[in-house]
């Protein structure tokens, strides 16, 4: 973390809260929630612009060391919520390739836990029963063959 860098964050926001959060955040929505926060009065500015400083550089501490963390309640800038690190750039995917003549060496290895689609059981032909034979009762009182 550089000292320097965050005493004069922090000393801005002091004075005046909505400085802090720009020099952290640029213009972005957290400055305007700042803005209107100190606006309603100087604490409310103030708290929010050192809750935005501390996540700030808690994310760069963490982002430096490796350590992935989840969205911050409360913070809408991206660029405090990664601590001041850009996005990083996903390469594009890459695939093997099919089974062709031109990579006979190539054969699909399929997962250890992959099981195959089984059949589908065939249904039978007759219709389903009527509501009257499933119910006991009424079986019982069907007159029987003679």
């Amino acid at each position: 973390m550089d000292p320097v860098g965050f005493l004069i964050v922090v000393i801005a926001s002091l004075f005046i809260p909505p400085l802090g959060v720009l020099f952290i955040s640029g213009c972005s929505v957290d400055l305007l929630i700042n803005v209107g926060l100190t606006l309603l009065g100087y604490l409310p500015g103030l708290l929010h612009a050192l809750y935005l400083e501390y996540i700030y550089y808690s994310r760069r501490e963490d982002a430096a060391n490796g350590i992935v963390s989840g969205p911050a309640p409360g913070v809408f800038s991206d660029t405090i919520q990664r601590g001041g690190y850009p996005v990083r750039q996903s390469r594009p995917r890459e695939y093997a390739p099919a089974a062709s003549p031109l990579h006979p060496q190539y054969t699909p290895v399929q997962p250890a836990n992959f099981a195959a689609p089984q059949p589908q059981k065939q249904t039978p032909s007759q219709p389903p029963p009527k509501y009257e034979e499933t119910r006991d009762d009424t079986a019982r009182q069907k007159p029987g063959p003679a």
